[in-house]
């Protein structure tokens, strides 16, 4: 059971690297080192780069720190697994779903890539996949 867990922090934590180098550009006024083909600078600017006025990097920042440190509570503090695998069911889901719809608005609407968007989505995807698999390796009972 504790295999996946050092997986899910690696999956946390390359969301947090992600969206931490989006936040410092953005802080920073730097131009974002696209990789990849480049794309980065047009979807950083675009109004779906913002939710309510806020860059989408503060809040992925701010959602992989809280999956980081539930999923390393859950590694350290195998008697609160069962609580905390329950938060990441909801959380995981949740930021799957928000990836998706960025990475479909990144396709459909801008027609362009930013692949440093992209290594929090597919972050958000392995986390999920890693708690369904936790969670059905130690039923919340």
């Amino acid at each position: 059971m504790t295999r996946l867990w050092p997986a899910m922090a690696a999956a946390a934590l390359a969301g947090v690297v992600g969206t931490l180098y989006l936040t410092y550009t953005h802080l920073a006024g730097a131009a974002v080192a696209c990789f990849g083909g480049g794309g980065c600078e047009a979807v950083q600017a675009s109004r779906f780069g913002f939710l309510q006025g806020v860059p989408l990097g503060y809040l992925g920042l701010g959602y992989y720190g809280t999956v980081l440190i539930l999923v390393l509570l859950g590694w350290w503090m195998p008697n609160r697994r069962i609580p905390l695998l329950g938060l990441l069911l909801v959380l995981t889901p949740s930021g799957v779903l928000f990836s998706g719809y960025l990475v479909v608005v990144q396709r459909l609407v801008l027609d362009d890539f930013c692949s440093w968007r992209l290594v929090p989505a597919a972050a958000a995807a392995a986390l999920f996949g890693l708690t369904r698999a936790q969670v059905l390796r130690c039923p919340l009972r």
